[in-house]
């Protein structure tokens, strides 16, 4: 079952957390920030960020980040929640430009392309210590008549 956490609560969750008893800096698990007895220790604990919001496994110029790769850099670090973002727009096929900032005037449409591969690769890969939330992208408002790409 998916809850939908209130703001304050989502608030006092990234804030709070657990020490060890050594005083080594500890990396949160996904599992400790449910429930309400969770603690947090500036001493032992972190300053790093425990949310990506905007996450694209695809960067505007290259290739794909493999998703499990991805998943491994946010496990490594204190990112336990990300949105992810497709792209949202392509270039044309036949363009040899690979980024839209270095070919201005070149024309972008928007897709849905990179939203359904993160998709896919939620449902066969989903990781157990981040909470992802995928995005997808709608239509072109510049042409609200003209469906996406695929």
């Amino acid at each position: 079952m998916h809850r939908c956490l209130p703001c304050g609560l989502l608030v006092s969750l990234l804030l709070s957390g657990c020490a060890s008893s050594d005083n080594t800096p500890v990396l949160r698990s996904l599992d400790s920030f449910k429930g309400e007895s969770a603690c947090y220790d500036r001493q032992t604990e972190p300053y790093t960020a425990v949310v990506d919001t905007h996450l694209h496994y695809r960067p505007f110029d290259g290739r794909a980040i493999p998703f499990n790769e991805v998943n491994d850099y946010l496990s490594q670090t204190s990112v336990r929640f990300a949105n992810v973002y497709g792209i949202g727009q392509m270039l044309p096929s036949d363009s040899l430009c690979s980024n839209y900032l270095k070919c201005p005037g070149t024309p972008v449409s928007p897709t849905t392309r990179n939203d359904f591969v993160n998709a896919a690769n939620m449902l066969e890969y989903k990781p157990d210590d981040l909470h992802l939330t995928l995005s997808m992208t709608f239509t072109d408002l510049s042409d609200p008549e003209a469906p996406p790409l695929p």
